[in-house]
């Protein structure tokens, strides 16, 4: 196996994010909806999205795209 040292294969890529959850009501309806936040703290994007496998899709996106 070959291993590369830390020196090697250069500074450690990371991400880190910011998620904020919330629910909205709606009251004629009856019905209560998750909203989430998805941001980059580092550029200050970020992203609203309605359910959490989209957030979840969008971080493993982000992740597996080459730097």
């Amino acid at each position: 196996m070959n291993k590369l040292s830390p020196t090697e294969a250069g500074p450690p890529r990371y991400q880190t994010y910011l998620i904020t959850c919330w629910q909205e009501r709606d009251e004629i309806a009856a019905t209560t909806t998750w909203r989430f936040r998805l941001e980059t703290p580092r550029s200050g994007q970020h992203w609203i999205y309605t359910t959490l496998e989209e957030v979840m899709t969008a971080i493993q996106i982000e992740l597996t795209s080459p730097s």
